[in-house]
C-alpha cells in the first residue's frame, strides 16, 4: 500500500511540476499558439489541410484535438491535457527511478517549448529505447504503433526512425505491419475527408520551399557534429543496435539547427546513457548542470511582455504587444469585410479575437505548399470580388528570410494603401480606380 501511496504522489508531483512551470512560470513560446491553433481548428470541425495548412502529418494534432472535443477546447484545457500526457509518458521514462532522478529527467523537459509535437517526438523516442532496453513483453507492437504515431506527424524523422527498426528487428514483417497501423488509420482519415492531395502538397511537394528555412550556426553545427561522431563511435564500440534510433534522430537537424532542436536531440542520448551507463552519476551531474543553465538562462529570462490576452489567461507573453488591437479590428469587422493578415502572428490574432482560422492566416516562407506563390494569386482573385483588407505593420517583413516572402510585401505595397490606424491597408483599385 505504501508503494502505491509513493507511487501516486510521484506522478502527482511530475504533473503539478510540469503544469505549474509551463502554464505559470515559462514564457508563452513564440510558437505555442500555432501548435494549440492546430488542435483547436479540429475541435471546430475545421478539416487539416483544406481549411488551414499545416507542414506536419496530422496524427498529432487530431489525437490532440480529439480529447480537446471531450475536455473542452481553452487554452488551459489544452495545457492540462497535455501536462497529463507528457506525465504518463515521463512517469513511464522513470519508474524505476528515484523521486530526485525523475524530478531532473522533468526540470530538464523545461528547455523545450513546451508540449510541442517535437518534445513529444522525442519522449516517444526515449520511449521506443526504454522498451528495447527492458524487453518488454508485446515491445514489437508497441515499439510499431509508437513509430506510427512519429511518422504521421513528423514523416522525415518517422521514416529515418523506422528505417532504424526496420533494419535491427528480425522480424521484417511484423515490424512493417505494426508500424503501418496508424498510417494506415491516418491515410483512411486523409481520404474520407478529401484531403489527401493537399497533404501531399503541403507535407512533401512543400518541402522545398521549406529548405528556405536552412539555418546554418556555427557551434551548433559543431554540436551536431560532435553528437553524430559519438553515437556513431558508441556504435562501433558496443555494437548496441539501439544506436541506430539515435543516429537515425539526427535527422532532426535538418533543416533548422538551433538550440532548440539540439536540445531535445541531446536529451534523449542523455536519457539513453542514463538507462545504460554504469557511471551514471557523472552523467546526472553534468545533465542537472546544463539543465539549470539552460532553465535559467536561456527560458526564464526571456523578455516578455505584460500584455493581457483573453484567451491566454494570466500566462507571460513574449512581444505581442500589437495582437490586442488587431484582434478588436478582426472582431469588429471580419462579418462585412474579407480580412487578410501579413503577419507571422496572424493566428495568435484570430485565437484572440474569436473568430475562424483559415489556411492563409499562416503563410510563412515553406508553409503554403509546392508553390508559395499561388496564395497570393488566390488572394487577389478573391479581393477582385469582395471588399478586402490587410492588416500589417510591415514588421513581418523584417525578420528575415524565415518569414514571410518579399513578394507578400511587394503585392501589398502595389495594391493597396494604408487606410485606417497604422496597420490597415485598403485596395488602391476600389477607392482610387486605379487598374492593376
Amino acid at each position: 500500500m505504501n508503494i502505491n501511496i509513493k507511487k501516486v504522489l510521484k506522478f502527482l508531483l511530475i504533473f503539478i511540476l510540469i503544469f505549474c512551470i509551463n502554464y505559470f512560470i515559462i514564457t508563452f513560446p513564440n510558437d505555442e499558439y500555432l501548435i494549440y491553433g492546430f488542435s483547436y481548428n479540429i475541435t471546430k470541425g475545421l478539416i487539416p489541410y483544406v481549411d488551414y495548412n499545416m507542414v506536419i502529418l496530422p496524427f498529432h494534432s487530431l489525437f490532440i484535438g480529439s480529447l480537446m472535443m471531450i475536455f473542452g477546447n481553452s487554452y488551459l484545457i489544452y495545457h492540462l491535457i497535455c501536462a497529463t500526457l507528457e506525465t504518463i509518458i515521463i512517469y513511464f521514462l522513470t519508474r524505476k527511478l528515484n523521486i530526485f532522478k525523475s524530478l531532473i529527467l522533468v526540470i530538464s523537459t523545461v528547455v523545450f517549448d513546451p508540449y510541442s509535437y517535437n518534445v513529444f517526438i522525442g519522449l516517444i523516442i526515449a520511449m521506443i529505447l526504454l522498451i528495447e532496453v527492458n524487453d518488454y513483453k508485446h515491445k514489437d507492437i508497441l515499439i510499431g504503433l509508437l513509430i506510427g504515431y512519429i511518422m504521421m506527424t513528423k514523416i522525415n524523422i518517422g521514416a529515418f526512425i523506422f528505417l532504424a527498426y526496420f533494419i535491427k528487428s528480425n522480424k521484417k514483417v511484423e515490424a512493417f505491419l505494426y508500424c503501418s497501423i496508424i498510417p494506415v488509420i491516418t491515410l483512411l482519415y486523409l481520404c474520407f475527408s478529401n484531403s489527401l492531395f493537399e497533404c501531399i502538397d503541403y507535407c512533401i511537394l512543400g518541402l522545398k520551399n521549406f529548405r528556405g528555412n536552412l539555418s546554418i550556426e556555427l557551434p551548433y553545427v559543431i554540436l551536431a557534429i560532435i553528437y553524430i561522431i559519438y553515437v556513431i563511435y558508441k556504435y562501433y564500440k558496443t555494437k548496441d543496435k539501439n544506436y541506430y534510433y539515435l543516429i537515425a534522430y539526427s535527422i532532426m537537424f535538418y533543416p533548422i539547427l538551433g538550440f532548440y532542436h539540439l536540445s531535445i536531440v541531446f536529451w534523449v542520448l542523455f536519457y539513453y546513457l542514463f538507462l545504460t551507463l554504469k557511471s551514471k552519476e557523472n552523467i546526472i551531474m553534468v545533465y542537472i548542470l546544463l539543465s539549470i543553465l539552460s532553465l535559467f538562462y536561456i527560458r526564464l529570462h526571456v523578455p516578455y511582455n505584460n500584455v493581457k490576452l483573453d484567451f491566454l489567461g494570466n500566462r507571460r507573453i513574449v512581444i505581442f504587444d500589437q495582437v490586442p488591437k488587431y484582434a478588436k479590428y478582426i472582431k469588429d469587422n471580419y462579418r462585412t469585410k474579407k480580412i487578410y493578415i501579413f503577419e507571422i502572428d496572424a493566428y495568435l490574432m484570430k485565437l484572440e479575437a474569436g473568430v475562424p482560422i483559415n489556411k492563409y492566416d499562416l503563410i510563412n516562407r515553406g508553409n503554403m505548399g509546392h508553390d508559395d506563390l499561388l496564395y497570393l494569386d488566390e488572394i487577389d482573385k478573391t479581393c477582385n470580388k469582395e471588399e478586402c483588407v490587410i492588416l500589417s505593420s510591415m514588421q513581418a517583413f523584417n525578420y528575415g528570410k524565415t518569414q514571410i516572402l518579399p513578394e507578400f510585401k511587394d503585392y501589398l505595397l502595389k495594391n493597396y494603401y494604408l487606410c485606417e490606424d497604422d496597420f490597415v491597408y485598403c485596395e488602391i483599385e476600389k477607392t482610387c480606380s486605379i487598374h492593376r
